[in-house]
C-alpha cells in the first residue's frame, strides 16, 4: 500500500527512538531490474535516516532473493554501515536499551495494519 512506510515512521518518529532495527524484507524485492531494486532501497535509506541516526538492518529474503537485490543490498547497506563504522560516525556503544510503555504505540501500529488489510 503506498505510503505505508511514512505514516509507520510518522508513528514510530512520535515514540522518539533512539535508533531504528529493521529485521529484513525492507524492500519488495520481487523485481531483477536494477532500477526497481535500486529504487526501493534508495527509498527505504532515505525515509529511515530522515529519523533516525542509526539504523540496525537485517536482510530477508526479499532483501537477497536473487542477485540484483543481493548487489544493492550489499553495496547499499553492507557497505555503508561498514564505512560508517570506519569513519566513527556510528557509535554502537552508545545505544541503550531503555524499557518503555509502547501500549498506545501497539495500538497504533494495530491501526496502520488495519487501514493496510482494508485496502488490499
Amino acid at each position: 500500500m503506498p505510503g505505508t512506510l511514512p505514516k509507520l515512521l510518522a508513528l514510530i518518529n512520535e515514540e522518539e527512538s533512539s535508533f531504528n532495527m529493521s529485521v529484513g524484507n525492507i524492500i519488495n524485492g520481487q523485481s531483477a531490474d536494477e532500477d526497481v531494486a535500486k529504487r526501493q532501497f534508495t527509498d527505504y535509506l532515505d525515509a529511515t535516516c530522515e529519523v533516525y541516526d542509526v539504523n540496525f538492518v537485517s536482510p530477508g529474503n526479499h532483501d537477497i532473493i536473487n542477485d540484483t537485490t543481493r548487489k544493492y543490498f550489499h553495496e547499499m547497506i553492507l557497505e555503508k554501515a561498514m564505512q560508517d563504522a570506519v569513519e566513527g560516525t556510528t557509535e554502537i556503544s552508545d545505544i541503550f536499551y531503555i524499557q518503555r510503555e509502547y501500549s498506545d504505540f501497539l495500538k497504533k501500529l494495530k491501526g496502520l495494519r488495519a487501514d493496510i488489510r482494508s485496502a488490499n
